[in-house]
């Protein structure tokens, strides 16, 4: 930690050329609005369930769209599936049929 009370934040790069594209082409091909994403960040700052937890809708399609798929089951079930996310939606993501077919499609591959 510095004297001004702040560190070096560690970078988060993806390789494009080495990440696993499989889950976003299932989700893509059930779900095609994950592509219009343009990760304003209106989904989380409307979220109920991010009011009372760390979680971010935007994160998460951020995440599958990065390949970064490691941990986000255990972030996909804090969603309350309200439907919030979806009105306030700039895009009209239909993230709430996102997060579904995330649910599905990482439950059918730990199977």
């Amino acid at each position: 930690m510095s004297e001004w009370g702040f560190t070096v934040i560690q970078t988060n790069q993806s390789d494009m050329d080495q990440m696993d594209r499989g889950l976003i082409a299932k989700i893509g091909n059930a779900e095609p609005s994950i592509f219009w994403c343009i990760g304003c960040g209106s989904c989380s700052a409307t979220c109920t369930a991010a009011q009372f937890n760390n979680f971010s809708p935007r994160r998460i399609i951020q995440a599958i769209r990065s390949g970064q798929v490691k941990d986000i089951m255990g972030e996909v079930n804090k969603c309350l599936l309200c439907g919030k996310c979806q009105l306030v939606c700039p895009r009209h993501v239909n993230t709430r049929n996102i997060l579904l077919n995330v649910k599905q499609i990482m439950g059918q591959d730990a199977i």
